[in-house]
Parts: C-alpha cells; sequence; structure tokens
C-alpha cells in the first residue's frame, strides 16, 4: 500500500510563508483600525467644533435679548421715576404719606383689637 503524504503537517518554508501572511494580515487589519479610529477623533472633533459654536451663537443671542430685556426695564423705570418727581406737588406727596401713615395705624391697631377680643395674644 503507498503512503498517502498528510496534507495537514507543513513544511517549514510553508509554515513561515503561512506565518509571514498571517502578519501581513494583521498588520493591515491593524492599519485600518487605527484609520477607522482617526476618521472618528476628526469626526468627533468637527462634532465638538459645531457644537461650541451653536453655544456661542446661542449665548450670544440670549446676552442680546437680556440687554434689550434690561434696557426696557431700565427706561420704564426712569419713565416712571420722571413721572413721580413731577406728577404731584410735594405738598400733595405730604398729604398721601400722612394718609398711608394714618391708614396704616388703623389697621395695626383694628388687627390688636381684634387679637385682644379673640383671646389670642
Amino acid at each position: 500500500m503507498a503512503q498517502e503524504k498528510d496534507n495537514s503537517v507543513l513544511t517549514p518554508e510553508e509554515a513561515m510563508n503561512r506565518a509571514l501572511l498571517a502578519e501581513q494580515e494583521a498588520a493591515e487589519a491593524i492599519r485600518q483600525c487605527e484609520a477607522e479610529a482617526e476618521q472618528q477623533i476628526t469626526d468627533a472633533r468637527i462634532q465638538a467644533q459645531r457644537i461650541a459654536e451653536r453655544t456661542d451663537e446661542r449665548i450670544s443671542r440670549l446676552q442680546e435679548r437680556c440687554t434689550v430685556a434690561i434696557r426696557h426695564r431700565v427706561d420704564a423705570l426712569s419713565h416712571e421715576q420722571a413721572h413721580l418727581k413731577t406728577s404731584h406737588s410735594p405738598e400733595h406727596r405730604s398729604r398721601l404719606l400722612k394718609q398711608a401713615v394714618r391708614q396704616l395705624a388703623e389697621q395695626l391697631t383694628t388687627a390688636e383689637r381684634e387679637e385682644q377680643d379673640s383671646g389670642t395674644p
């Protein structure tokens, strides 16, 4: 019976070639992974830049709206102050103040009497 060659046994040259080929394939896979990783990093940097730009735009718009709102409020308060300064004479303001003091005194004494009547200390 003729002896058949066992295909599972490699010659040293075949084993070396197979190892070199596997090494080349692994190196190529590593290069591809590195290229993909670099692309992902680049994409992430671009996305981060876009987010930062949108954030800066939003902050600027918010600051503008706040500036306008503050300007309007200051204008309104200035107008109100000017109106109060010119709307009543000092004598009229004095009468209004006396009237407010009388009303406050009445409220305080009424509240005190009600507490005494109800027995609350």
